[in-house]
Parts: C-alpha cells; sequence; structure tokens
C-alpha cells in the first residue's frame, strides 16, 4: 500500500536571521529613554529655604572691587591678579581668619568673577563674602 506524501518539498533550513523585531524593540526602547531622560533629571522635587536678607558690615572686611571691564581694585588701587594674590597672602598670614568681600558690579563678566574668586580662595582666604543690593519688593 502507496502512503500519500504531500506533494511538499521538506522545509530547508534558513541560515539568515531575521532581525526586525530586535530593531523594533531596540528603537523602543531608545525613544523612551530619550522621553524619559528629561524628566529623570529634573523629577525631583525641592522646595529650598527662604532666607531674608540682613545688613552685611562690609567696613571690618577687606573689599575687592571688580568693575564693569572686569578690572579688579583692592581699596581704590587698580591690582592685577597675581599681585592681589601675593597682597591677599600676606594678610592672611598676619590673620588667618582675614575676611574678604567681593563687590562686583553686575554686568561682571562671569569669567572675571571666577577668576578672582580663585585668587582670593588660592591666597588663603577662608571667610568671602559677595555683597548685593537688597531688593525691596512691592507691596500689590
Amino acid at each position: 500500500m502507496k502512503r500519500f506524501r504531500s506533494s511538499r518539498e521538506r522545509p530547508t533550513v534558513n541560515s539568515q536571521i531575521n532581525i526586525t523585531n530586535l530593531v523594533d524593540v531596540a528603537l523602543t526602547v531608545l525613544i523612551m529613554f530619550v522621553l524619559v531622560a528629561p524628566l529623570i533629571e529634573n523629577g525631583i522635587a525641592v522646595s529650598l529655604p527662604e532666607a531674608s536678607a540682613s545688613k552685611m558690615d562690609i567696613r571690618d572686611a577687606v573689599n575687592l572691587k571688580v568693575a564693569k571691564d572686569g578690572a579688579v581694585y583692592l581699596g581704590d588701587r587698580k591690582v592685577a591678579l597675581p599681585e592681589l594674590g601675593q597682597k591677599l597672602r600676606a594678610m592672611v598670614a598676619a590673620d588667618a581668619r582675614v575676611p574678604v568681600n567681593i563687590l562686583a558690579d553686575a554686568s561682571v563678566v562671569y569669567q572675571d568673577l571666577v577668576s578672582v574668586l580663585d585668587t582670593v580662595r588660592r591666597a588663603g582666604v577662608v571667610t568671602i563674602g559677595l555683597p548685593t543690593e537688597v531688593e525691596l519688593k512691592s507691596k500689590k
């Protein structure tokens, strides 16, 4: 008795991997990370403390002034940053707790202020103040 066999041939083995589904999943995960990343960075709600402005006595400290053009003044005398560092080191040697206030113009370039701060810190000053004008809030 003859068995009926189908006319189909035996399936052949496909040696290529179909990665279409893998690419779809990878792109979906990538899109999810791109959309969620900004939310993770800013996702923590922080309530910052409020502070009242107190009057700062700038007469008892060494006052450095940074002008609009980035020039640094020690008292009324214009000084270069290396010279400022030497003078502050001498002051710190005489009094290790000498306070320094940096009065910078509101339009000073940020890099100029950072350079002055860096010079003051390298001179060994530990108490640095940045006095500001008190902004009066108008009552509505």
